[in-house]
């Protein structure tokens, strides 16, 4: 693929998204206080809310509020009551928003949290570097005198002094009050005068002035047990590194930057002279800062050169937002059991310039998490061109293939696996049984096809036509769900072929036609999706875009109709890991892949069964979110349906001009769009196909 059309598409993609198809776009612009709920272990991930990639406290019990942190790809700044984003690429940093009574930062993936004074006390609020809140205010209780605040992984913790004794730390949730808090707890350990803590992992580092200075280790939600070791004199610290089975942490002692073995209590002087003023220590991904009692930047080190571990050759990894933990963190272990000496490194690419110059010339852009979100050349463009390598024959992939069910076509195009699944979402529909025993209509349990659907259809016509209340038969924004799972069999980019002009299209479109004039569509506004989802008002059944298991609980789903039950095929967005063709580190990033599809990572957690051997998952249900009121209790039924359609999935990979002749302008101006003149009579479905096969015909020739 040439290095200007990627860099073409991936401008328009910024200048025109489609909203039908950019969801996460929908969520954080238009859905405030809802979450995207298609990470593959999103749920667990939220439930299981107890990792911490850094944290530096204060010194003794005085209060240091942090003006300065530092997320995945940049740093936040607070100053003169204005908070700042900035990443190591741009010239200046960009203010975000404006408050004059902020008193702790901590980042948490891309999403800034912090302490501030509300009306009643104190609050946690959130924003994003590009300034959108997706979270209300949550009220802190006024028993905790905060003394320091970290977020991590969705969970909040505080040091904090309250009637139970002074530097006691918690964690709360940091989106609903009504959800206890809780204190940490350890065997030994009696969590009390604590002036400093930090956490990677499941692991919980806690220093205490008791016993002449004391510090305590444990997991955290795992088990109790808890080593605590004698080491006296430290003010501040955060994770440094694990050499020879042990952890290592940095800390502040005496004037001093100074290494301690969290094993064995023994403290190492880096030999680097603090600046005067040193209160704190934290960290990023690379480098270790040293700030003062007011939270600003004193001095920074290079965190390898500290540690004494030799250079790290680099793997990239661009844009994985949850980089730090989840899959990819879990993988690493195992990763770096055979290559220690190459370091992965998360970076974020928003530049569209950018990212197209660095992809093709494997710049620092070895692997890519890319997804039909992106808008930009499909998966089988980009490996038709070259753009990425393909993964079918690797050793380390064809090992993992009597492991897992048939769920490959999630991942791959013609045969031909182009990278490994990070995220999807599926479309099955949600049905309200209530409405169906009206009509006298079966609810199928398994496949059904487009003649059964018709059949219904004329079954509702016939049933409204004496009804006093008569019922819809699905949203008419959701109709657009049937082109999209055609184009997903009948449009081959990797071949350059299509079926716009065939009659099972004009079919399709005759069928969706007929709806509308039998007034059989809804025009309701409503829900679809998040804790406030709901089935449109006298509607008999809606799509639904699935992102896992948790998303369904109880509710009565079906498969989608298809066009031949002796295969069906059900329609997935996907979200994938990708390897430059161009990275210098191909070996190194194909077996990072395959490392994250290692059975052991993949069984971390259940979200619809990938593995043949469902006894491999070490989690199989969702009962810790059902105790925490985040889902509900998930029917054998609808795990049966996402399980299936997992083993007859086709992957939804559009491009942008695609999009925009299926639902674009039909001219200039402000006419309507080619569909809405499909659905009110100005063109029928001969014209409609037409002009999308003459527009198909004009990007596939390009």
């Amino acid at each position: 693929m040439k290095e200007q059309e990627l860099i073409n598409a991936l401008e328009t993609y910024k200048e025109q998204m489609s909203p039908s198809r950019n969801y996460a776009h929908q969520v954080l612009s238009q859905r405030e206080g809802e979450v995207p709920k298609m990470k593959k272990k999103a749920a667990f991930s939220l439930v299981m809310a107890f990792v911490l990639m850094f944290l530096a406290v204060a010194t003794a019990y005085a209060l240091l509020p942090r003006k300065t942190t530092y997320d995945t790809f940049g740093s936040w700044s607070y100053l003169e009551g204005v908070l700042y984003y900035q990443t190591p690429d741009d010239k200046r940093a960009t203010p975000i928003l404006e408050d004059e009574n902020i008193l702790f930062l901590s980042a948490d993936d891309q999403m800034l949290y912090y302490v501030t004074k509300g009306e009643k006390g104190k609050v946690i609020r959130s924003v994003m570097n590009n300034g959108l809140s997706l979270y209300p205010e949550r009220a802190i209780n006024t028993k905790y005198n905060v003394r320091d605040f970290q977020m991590s992984d969705g969970t909040a913790y505080i040091l904090a002094h309250t009637n139970q004794g002074k530097g006691v730390i918690y964690a709360l949730h940091p989106l609903d009050s009504s959800i206890p808090d809780w204190k940490l707890q350890g065997e030994g350990w009696e969590n009390i005068n604590n002036i400093a803590f930090c956490i990677h992992e499941d692991r919980l580092y806690a220093y205490s002035t008791e016993d002449g200075g004391t510090l305590a280790s444990l997991s955290i939600g795992i088990d109790d047990h808890c080593h605590i070791v004698l080491v006296p004199g430290l003010s501040s610290l955060c994770y440094g590194y694990e050499k020879e089975g042990e952890e290592h942490l940095f800390a502040l002692s005496e004037g001093k930057l100074v290494i301690v073995n969290a094993a064995t209590g023994a403290k190492y002087d880096t030999g680097e002279k603090l600046p005067s003023g040193a209160a704190q220590v934290v960290r990023n991904h690379t480098s270790i800062f040293v700030n003062d009692d007011e939270g600003s930047l004193l001095a920074s080190y290079d965190a390898n050169k500290l540690s004494g571990q030799k250079e790290l050759r680099r793997l990239y990894v661009v844009n994985d937002v949850n980089f730090g933990h989840g899959t990819m963190a879990d993988a690493l272990p195992l990763f770096h059991e055979k290559y220690p000496d190459v370091e992965v490194v998360p970076r974020q690419i928003n530049d569209s310039r950018k990212l197209a110059t660095e992809l093709m010339a494997g710049n620092n852009c070895d692997i890519y998490l890319y997804g039909d979100f992106d808008l930009m050349p499909t998966y089988a463009e980009l490996l038709k061109n070259g753009a990425v390598i393909e993964l079918t024959h690797e050793p380390a992939f064809e090992a993992l293939r009597d492991d897992y069910r048939d769920v490959w076509p999630m991942m791959s195009t013609n045969g031909r696996q182009y990278g490994w699944i990070y995220n999807y979402t599926v479309h099955l529909m949600w049905t309200n049984p209530e409405i169906a025993a009206q009509i006298g209509w079966e609810i199928p349990t398994g496949v059904w096809t487009y003649a059964d659907f018709d059949a219904l259809t004329e079954k509702v016509i016939a049933y409204n036509k004496t009804a006093e209340a008569p019922i819809f038969l699905m949203p008419e924004e959701h109709v657009h769900y049937f082109l999209s799972n055609f184009d997903a069999l009948n449009v081959d980019y990797y071949q350059g072929t299509h079926a716009l002009n065939s009659k099972a299209h004009v079919d399709m479109l005759r069928r969706i036609v007929y709806l509308k004039e039998n007034n059989l569509l809804s025009t309701e506004k409503f829900e679809d999706f998040g804790k406030h989802a709901r089935l449109a008002s006298n509607t008999l059944m809606q799509f639904c875009s699935v992102g896992g298991l948790g998303s369904m609980g109880d509710k009565t789903m079906l498969l989608p109709p298809v066009e031949n039950a002796q295969n069906p095929r059900y329609t997935f967005q996907t979200q994938s890991f990708l390897i430059s063709a161009n990275s210098p580190m191909k070996e190194e990033a194909v077996y990072l892949l395959a490392c994250m599809a290692h059975p052991e990572i993949e069984g971390m957690g259940y979200n619809g069964q990938m593995l043949k051997d469902k006894s491999r998952y070490r989690i199989r249900d969702n009962s810790q979110a059902i105790a925490l009121g985040i889902q509900k209790p998930l029917s054998e039924q609808n795990e049966y349906l996402l399980n299936f359609a997992l083993e007859h999935a086709v992957v939804w990979d559009e491009a942008l001009e695609v999009t925009r002749s299926k639902y674009g302008y039909y001219d200039a101006g402000n006419k309507p769009t080619i569909f809405e003149m499909l659905l009110n009579g100005s063109l029928s479905p001969e014209e409609y196909a037409a002009i999308r096969t003459e527009q198909m015909n004009m990007y596939l020739g390009e």
